[in-house]
């Protein structure tokens, strides 16, 4: 039997998906360290809005095995406070990215330190394994000095010993894995050395393959959606492989079904209609930054570096809010499969415009409009008074189209200049008709005496219709030039129609 692909089965359930479903299956929550400080406030805020669960981060240094004493007094007010109120709490544990576990030793310190964090905390059942380790910024090696990718299979053997260790202690713990939505496979990248979403899960898939381990090494998805800006509907999507926006569901899970399929680790996509045991997919962070207003102004300081950060509610400016955007992203979670968590990224703002002002408290403590949005939608959750299938249309029939009789929308790689070190050359594009397609990635400046290989590289394959699609020439480095991305498509049927796109210029040092 032929399995459905991942693609198919969201957009089938996404499209399938009516008024409800039978009883709510989204929990909404908020990621905001501020909780631990706040105590009280944050619990009664949370209590408003409707949110079931904080998350927070606990710091580990290299070696620590057990909390500290700084470690107690700063986690005790918030577990008292959350206890008493029935809220479920989610820690997330990292450390430096120069500290991250790279061998036995150190992976057994920091999976002891989250057991004793377990043994003192009985109410935290949920525990993210690091931050984002797809990222240079908090976790490093990212690649081998070869230009090899080195995080997938450290951060793998990571998960695999935490694993082992939580469960042993208590069988029902939920262990999470966290990706962040860009990056850019460049180990020579000037800055941002980075693994791409997708890229780092099949790595991760890989490397867990390769160990012959018959047991899981995470329980739940954790991933952060954040969109390209805070002014992007979180209804965008975007094909291009670098990012995994929230409306890119589709290649998060197939590269989860990519990596997984076949293993003892459950998630394959066919498992939506097989009856089998999926894992779940919480979203740890999503947040819209917002510019405060003429009455806020005097709570924060220094300069905005955030250029599309909005306004928190409608402005006589127009164009997307906080309100609008905060509404729109939990109704889209709330409609798509596997999806069963979402973290507002902050509750109240951060005073140093640098950073983040995604609250739904300005940072002199009052209540933005995006409060009461906030409010709203998370009834609706609750209650189930969500029509996804209108949203879906609606968003649909506004999503922008292009004039192009054949070809939908094309994703070219977003960046001028690589390294020679990148080995990664693709490019993502929907067409609007069944089309037959050569692709070529071609040295503008001639190869000389270079073998052909590394400097023209050509694809031919099959597009579908309305099937965001990613073409990927293999893995290799190309030799120092100016390059370009061609794409030739033929409609299959007649009368045939051909016509030919190509990429902006790009260099390679």
């Amino acid at each position: 039997m032929v399995r459905p692909t991942v693609a198919a089965l969201v957009l089938a359930l996404l499209a399938g998906a009516a008024v409800a479903r039978a009883g709510p299956n989204l929990f909404v929550g908020v990621t905001d360290d501020a909780v631990l400080w706040r105590g009280g406030a944050a619990v009664a805020a949370a209590n408003e809005l409707g949110l079931t669960a904080i998350r927070v981060t606990q710091p580990w240094t290299a070696g620590q095995s057990e909390l500290s004493p700084s470690d107690i007094a700063r986690l005790d007010p918030a577990a008292a406070v959350a206890a008493a109120a029935g809220l479920r709490v989610v820690v997330t544990v990292f450390g430096k990215a120069v500290a991250a576990p790279q061998d036995d030793a150190s992976r057994d310190a920091f999976c002891g330190f989250v057991r004793d964090l377990l043994a003192r905390y009985p109410l935290v059942n949920d525990v993210v394994i690091w931050n984002e380790p797809n990222l240079g910024f908090y976790w490093q090696p990212q690649f081998a000095p070869g230009g090899a990718s080195a995080a997938p299979a450290a951060y793998e053997k990571l998960l695999a010993r935490c694993w082992d260790v939580l469960h042993a202690f208590r069988p029902n713990v939920n262990i999470l894995m966290t990706t962040s939505p860009s990056g850019n496979d460049d180990p020579g990248a000037a800055n941002n050395v980075s693994h791409s979403p997708g890229a780092f899960i099949r790595r991760l898939g890989a490397a867990y393959k390769a160990s012959g381990r018959t047991k899981p090494i995470f329980d739940t998805v954790g991933h952060n959606p954040y969109g390209m800006s805070s002014a992007e509907s979180p209804w965008r999507q975007h094909f291009a492989p670098s990012h995994i926006g929230e409306a890119d569901l589709d290649r998060l899970v197939q590269a989860l079904d990519d990596a997984f399929d076949g293993t003892p680790q459950p998630f394959a996509g066919a498992c939506v209609n097989a009856g089998m045991s999926c894992l779940s997919i919480w979203y740890l962070e999503a947040g819209y930054q917002t510019v405060p207003d003429p009455p806020h102004q005097s709570a924060y300081v220094g300069r905005e570096n955030d250029a599309s950060a909005v306004t928190d509610a409608s402005s006589a400016a127009g164009g997307p809010t906080q309100s609008v955007q905060l509404t729109e992203g939990i109704e889209l979670a709330y409609c798509q499969p596997y999806v069963t968590g979402f973290f507002n990224f902050l509750l109240w703002d951060e005073f140093e415009l640098v950073r983040w002002q995604s609250g739904v408290f300005w940072a002199d403590g009052s209540k933005k409009a995006s409060f009461d949005a906030l409010r709203r939608v998370v009834a609706a959750v609750r209650t189930g008074d969500i029509d996804c299938r209108s949203l879906r249309s609606s968003h649909e029939a506004s999503a922008p189209r292009s004039a192009d009789a054949l070809i939908q929308r094309i994703e070219w790689p977003s960046l001028t200049e690589y390294s020679v070190f990148n080995e990664i050359w693709n490019f993502a594009v929907e067409a609007r008709t069944d089309l037959l397609y050569r692709a070529t990635l071609r040295r503008l400046d001639g190869c000389g005496r270079t073998a052909a290989t590394r400097c023209r590289i050509v694809l031919v394959g099959t597009l579908r219709r309305s099937r965001p699609q990613v073409i990927a020439f293999p893995e290799q480095r190309l030799v120092p030039g100016t390059y370009r991305i061609q794409i030739s498509v033929t409609r299959k049927r007649a009368p045939l129609v051909r016509a030919t796109r190509q990429s902006a210029p790009f260099t390679v040092k």
